[in-house]
């Protein structure tokens, strides 16, 4: 797929119809060229034209009005751009919304945002005077870690996930922190994959398919059906018929 580049030609001259992005809204004077977006020129925008990671938080500690959202990192920004997605005809649109986390340190040049298990939100910093086209010289152990949440995250009650039987991963579909269900399906995975067996857990699974209106917990099933093998050409297939549309 070929999408629109905001200050550069397409490599291919004969892509056609490029893709162009889902938000409604640019980071950076788009008249002007991406280098004068640097130095805070670009603040009342949203702080430059580079982004860096990418995260739609999706864990329990945050406060409910951030859930769902999507933040990437602005790397001449010295943040994480927050973005609103709303629905659009077939696909989704992104409102820039408040940008709440801003770094002081001149050298913040943010590279991954995730979320961890307390529900809170882990950032990688490559800490550094230069950016991505530095030609100077990198420092290789300035790196830092930042986590950020919401008060005092609570230490999650699940221990090693790995150590769980099959059901209980299986009932971890369920959980409000992300994190925890694709963890599960991870290890259902592998334990599928290497013959270690996932006892039971295809037809629990089928069952938080089947019933309840929860579409997060079908998708989150469906999912890990496919992943461990409990799927096949005629069950897809019977999905395509499904009452609702994020299943289809």
């Amino acid at each position: 797929m070929h999408f629109v580049r905001a200050h550069t030609l397409d490599p291919n001259p004969r892509a056609y119809g490029l893709i162009d992005q889902c938000a409604d809204h640019w980071h950076f004077d788009t008249s002007q060229d991406w280098s004068k977006s640097r130095d805070g020129v670009a603040n009342a925008l949203g702080g430059g034209h580079s982004h860096i990671g990418a995260m739609i938080y999706l864990g329990d500690n945050w406060p409910a009005e951030y859930r769902g959202h999507f933040f990437t990192l602005n790397q001449h920004g010295r943040r994480a751009n927050e973005e609103i997605l709303e629905r659009m005809g077939s696909g989704y649109v992104a409102k820039h919304g408040a940008d709440t986390l801003i770094a002081a340190d001149p050298w913040f040049r943010g590279i991954e945002i995730t979320c961890g298990p307390d529900g809170g939100v882990y950032v990688a910093d490559w800490s550094d005077t230069g950016e991505c086209h530095d030609a100077t010289g990198v420092h290789r152990t300035s790196g830092r870690i930042f986590r950020i949440t919401h008060g005092e995250a609570a230490k999650p009650a699940i221990g090693d996930v790995r150590a769980l039987p099959a059901h209980e991963l299986v009932n971890l579909h369920a959980h409000r922190n992300e994190w925890f269900a694709r963890q599960a399906r991870l290890e259902l995975t592998a334990r599928a994959t290497d013959g270690r067996g996932v006892e039971g857990a295809a037809g629990m699974l089928h069952g938080l398919l089947e019933k309840g209106d929860d579409v997060v917990l079908k998708l989150r099933a469906l999912w890990t059906l496919y992943c461990i093998g409990a799927t096949d050409d005629a069950f897809l297939t019977a999905q395509l018929r499904h009452p609702n549309e994020h299943v289809r």
